[in-house]
């Protein structure tokens, strides 16, 4: 009688450990949500800029999709990209508007795993604004600028300037050339939405790469390459 006392809080512990070891493994098993694009409390936001969310897993589409609320609601398309998932309004968000997003929780992963919390953030629409170089007379940088010309918002930092630029509105990003010391341009990607900055191609020493131009799905990229060896462009080549 006594033995078998002691057996049952035995079993009872041995049980409940069982338990939370499963509950331990179903939590780090379940979807988070790792970041938003737009980031949250991004302001002068362009009216364009489709809204992102990167997850921990693979989700079940049509589960993220009927969890998701947009207010101001809008129409648009969505389009997953492993564990992105991304909302492209159909027209632009209104100018000035604070876009609210709301991913509750319950939205499932591709196995299944619901995530376990809710997530809310917001974004503010900008004004419309014209891109330009600036100074005429020196190593020009990137700029943005309201039509009003109440605002203005420099873009780059190249030392040696900017050469030229080109805008993609989808993603919604600012290609650019950077002048080098050898005489040679690197193509430089900016995303609008979250002022990332980044070299996509380094030109071959003493080469200039610029007029660059993306594809209308985005995945290709092209640009013109030459040589400038001893101050004499070489001949010119469309690379891509």
């Amino acid at each position: 009688m006594v033995a078998r006392k002691r057996i049952l809080p035995g079993l009872l512990l041995a049980m409940l450990g069982v338990v939370a070891g499963l509950v331990a493994t179903a939590v780090a098993a379940a979807p988070r949500v790792i970041a938003f694009s737009p980031e949250a409390g991004s302001e002068h936001i362009p009216a364009t800029t489709r809204l992102s969310i990167i997850f921990t897993r693979g989700m079940d589409p049509a589960s993220v999709e009927e969890h998701l609320s947009i207010e101001p609601s809008a129409a648009g398309r969505w389009v997953w990209e492993g564990t992105t998932v991304s909302f492209e309004p159909a027209v632009p968000w209104p100018t000035g508007a604070t876009i609210t997003a709301q991913l509750s929780a319950g939205a499932r992963s591709s196995r299944l795993l619901p995530l376990l919390r809710s997530y809310t953030w917001a974004f503010t629409v900008g004004l419309p604004r014209i891109a330009y170089l600036w100074p005429a007379g020196g190593a020009p940088d990137i700029y943005l600028r309201t039509l009003d010309g109440q605002q203005t918002t420099r873009l780059t930092v190249a030392p040696l300037g900017v050469y030229d630029f080109t805008l993609s509105q989808e993603p919604l990003a600012v290609i650019y050339s950077a002048e080098r010391a050898d005489g040679g341009t690197d193509l430089h990607w900016l995303d609008l939405a979250t002022e990332q900055d980044g070299l996509i191609y380094p030109c071959p020493e003493e080469e200039r790469c610029r007029g660059a131009a993306i594809s209308p799905d985005g995945s290709l990229l092209a640009f013109e390459r030459y040589s400038v060896q001893a101050d004499t462009p070489g001949p010119s080549r469309v690379w891509a």
